[in-house]
């Protein structure tokens, strides 16, 4: 009770003198604290056992995972002589019940992960053992020295598995566990060599203010921090490593003496700036060193999901501190520089401008001959959206759209904007641009090239569906309730999606259903980096609340239900590895949303009829709905997707959860309680009645799919449209001509035929500015 003055206590009680150390006497009374309390105890299998297993943490779950996989219970594993010693405290490591689980075993392994913590220790107190009693010890190395556990990562229960039959005695391993670890082994192999080998990495939101703050002149030199902004590797605006927080341009002091560059560039995120960032500038000064400090002011810690900056920080205290480190030469670009018009606190001498003169802004700066300061101020783009839901910021009286008439796939916009938002359109005149009005944050970036395909719309609101006109009792009328009983095992449940969809939103629901139902749950998420437009997964467990889930992790091939929100996400290796074909029921959205890819390469390296074999390939059952569409057109916005896949799911009897338990939990997460809840009602409806649902989207007209002579007859029209029969007779001769020479040729018409049609009627249509009025005025 009284550590903190524990050299006063001890002496008052006449046992402590100049030559006893406070260390010296710590050490065994927590030992004694640690064998007094039983803290390390076996807790699976056989008390008194032949075969000894020992762990710790994570690693103990794992192994009890293992031991499941492998058909092993604890009533069997007694039986077998095996005994699991679980370490509560791994250091210091307490002697006596160690030595009276392990003493006189035939064999002992040491599972831990990462570098071995607990193997030192148990073989340097076994030394001491009389020799007799000392077993052999498999860990890091067996016995005789060879590599067995690996050191540098975690190790997953199905790698234990194999190090397991390999430790076990022959008398123990039945043919059915080499059976088991086969089928897993397969499974791997398997996601190994069929995984899509697109990628969805994460990318900047929708009008990120890094996205369009982290542009530079080019053949700058730029170093990274920590933060949103380190995303710009993808897009090759980062020349430098990235670095430590706090560490920002120290890369560069140290290097800019002896290098013939004369200046970089280094972003700094705000909340990095506050935490320590402060530190590198100073030190920079101290170096005068050539370099522009470019400080990314959001007003959120927005990669780790939009907090506020810990503690009070504004762009005027901003300037007035760097500027007393000794920073001369500070100029702010904003979005709003308006708002600077007023005496707000700047420091002397600070220029402000507009957000549309960085890179002028930025050759200025590089120009300097010491440190100098770019504060780019302007709102993250997610918290933008959410202020603007609760009416914190203002909205913008216009949207903007592209014209896929006039549009040539050029791809401009997505050059100027780096957005997500724009994305790819299929036409019956090839694939266009659109502008996604769900995702768009209305930055507007994507129109500062020279297009004439965009169409501002002012004074107006976009059409959503009216949720509430829904009528949830028809929708499931006469459906019958499946079987919600939970089996005597745990059930895995994988929510894989997109990040900023709702993924780990839907997992906690459904956890906190279970809880409602008296159920063991357990989740693990995705998180510890903005994931917008990335994978997201969520591990689901669930089980009877009288039997324990072993690992918080979904094991190799032992998956039971599958909510693919997103195909790309499901049929990655990893997700992959855990489905099994008889055994994985999946709930998949099949309409796959455009990655960062084409905003980098104006293409998408995946195919989503592909993606849906791969994932029917890989499951017990599959069922592919277009669910993001469904839910925009009646819910208003495609969020809420992974709650329509949730409804579908339950109606199908893939989730063990209560209707009412579902409900309530949905309730007790107080966002958008009655659309959430609808969206689970229509999922109920898709899975038991499409034809409900089918009935109240609205109708589209299929793009129009044309063999080349199909679509030669119909440029043909359109040419004549464009100026004049006679030009579309030139069209057709042409073309003729062409095909006769490549039937005479070839023995019939292939791809220079096809081709052709499609390219000669694009520079005959060409968009000058006539054609371009003509398309506006169409109504």
């Amino acid at each position: 009770r009284e550590m903190g003055d524990m050299n006063r206590v001890m002496a008052l009680a006449g046992r402590l003198d100049h030559e006893t150390t406070l260390r010296e006497w710590r050490l065994p009374a927590a030992r004694e604290y640690i064998r007094v309390n039983k803290l390390n105890h076996v807790a699976f299998g056989a008390s008194k056992p032949r075969i000894g297993l020992v762990a710790a943490g994570k690693a103990y779950r794992d192994l009890l995972q293992a031991f499941q996989l492998l058909g092993i219970s604890e009533a069997q594993a007694e039986e077998m002589g095996i005994g699991v010693f679980k370490i509560a405290v791994a250091w210091p490591l307490e002697p006596v019940g160690l030595k009276e689980f392990a003493a006189g075993l035939e064999r002992l392994f040491v599972v831990e992960t990462k570098r071995p913590v607990l193997e030192p220790q148990i073989k340097e107190q076994a030394y001491c053992w009389p020799s007799a009693q000392r077993p052999p010890i498999w860990g890091k190395v067996t016995p005789d020295g060879e590599p067995f556990l690996p050191s540098v990562r975690e190790v997953s229960s199905y790698e234990m598995i194999p190090a397991l039959l390999k430790f076990l005695p022959d008398d123990l391993v039945k043919d059915e566990y080499r059976a088991i670890a086969a089928k897993l082994v397969d499974q791997v192999t398997w996601a190994k060599a069929n995984a899509s080998d697109a990628a969805r990495i994460p990318y900047f939101c929708s009008g990120c203010p890094h996205s369009s703050g982290t542009v530079v002149p080019e053949g700058s030199r730029v170093q990274a921090g920590i933060g949103c902004h380190s995303m710009t590797e993808a897009t090759g605006r980062i020349t430098d490593s990235l670095t430590m927080m706090g560490g920002e341009g120290m890369h560069w002091v140290g290097q800019h003496l002896f290098d013939k560059d004369k200046h970089v560039f280094a972003n700094l995120g705000d909340g990095t700036y506050f935490h320590s960032g402060y530190l590198a500038i100073r030190q920079a000064v101290a170096a005068k060193a050539p370099m522009t400090y470019k400080l990314l002011y959001n007003d959120a810690v927005a990669m780790t999901g939009g907090q506020s900056v810990d503690g009070a920080l504004t762009v005027p205290m901003i300037t007035r501190q760097v500027q007393a480190e000794g920073v001369e030469k500070i100029i702010i670009v904003s979005e709003r520089p308006e708002l600077y018009g007023r005496d707000v606190g700047l420091a002397k001498g600070v220029e402000v401008r507009h957000r549309d003169l960085l890179v002028e802004t930025e050759k200025e700066l590089a120009a300097y001959e010491n440190v100098s300061v770019l504060i780019y101020d302007q709102t993250c783009a997610a918290e933008k959206r959410r202020r603007r839901k609760r009416g914190q910021y203002e909205i913008p009286d216009r949207r903007l759209f592209i014209n896929d008439r006039i549009c040539e796939a050029c791809g401009d916009c997505s050059v100027q904007s780096n957005c997500l938002s724009v994305e790819p359109l299929e036409t019956e005149f090839g694939q266009k641009r659109v502008i996604n009005q769900s995702s768009c944050n209305l930055d507007f970036t994507c129109v500062k090239g020279f297009c004439p395909s965009f169409v501002w719309v002012e004074g107006a609101e976009l059409r959503k569906a009216d949720s509430s006109k829904l009528d949830l009792d028809a929708l499931v009328a006469g459906l019958e309730a499946p079987d919600t009983n939970i089996p005597n095992k745990t059930v895995n449940i994988l929510v894989a999606g997109v990040g900023g969809m709702g993924v780990t939103t839907v997992a906690a629901i459904l956890a906190m259903a279970a809880h409602i139902d008296g159920l063991n749950a357990t989740t693990v998420d995705m998180t510890g980096i903005a994931q917008k437009g990335g994978p997201v997964t969520s591990h689901l467990r669930l089980a009877p609340a009288s039997m324990d889930i072993e690992g918080p992790r979904i094991p190799v091939a032992s998956l039971d239900l599958l909510l693919a929100s997103d195909l790309l996400v499901a049929g990655n290796q990893e997700s992959l590895s855990m489905m099994s074909s008889d055994r994985t029921w999946a709930v998949c959205n099949s309409v796959v949303s455009p990655t960062a890819e084409f905003v980098l390469k104006q293409t998408l390296s995946f195919d989503d009829v592909r993606l849906q074999k791969l994932v029917g390939d890989a499951v017990l059952e599959a069922r592919f709905e277009a669910v993001g569409q469904i839910a925009e057109d009646l819910l208003g916005d495609s969020i809420y997707t992974n709650m329509v896949l949730v409804g579908m799911a339950w109606q199908m009897g893939g989730l063990p959860l209560g209707l009412k338990a579902i409900e309530e939990a949905i309730t007790l997460n107080k966002a958008a309680v009655e659309n959430n809840i609808r969206a689970f009602y229509v999922g109920r409806a898709l899975a038991g009645d499409s034809a409900r649902v089918q009935a109240l989207l609205p109708k589209r007209e299929p793009v129009a799919k044309r063999n080349p002579q199909e679509q030669f007859e119909f440029y043909t029209e359109e040419l004549a449209a464009y100026q004049s029969r006679g030009y579309a007779k030139r069209y057709h001769k042409l073309i003729e001509t062409l095909r006769d020479a490549e039937v005479s040729a070839m023995g019939q018409e292939g791809r220079l035929f096809a081709g052709a049609v499609q390219q000669l009627y694009r520079m005959m249509a060409y968009k000058d500015e006539y054609e371009v009025a003509r398309l506006m005025l169409d109504e």
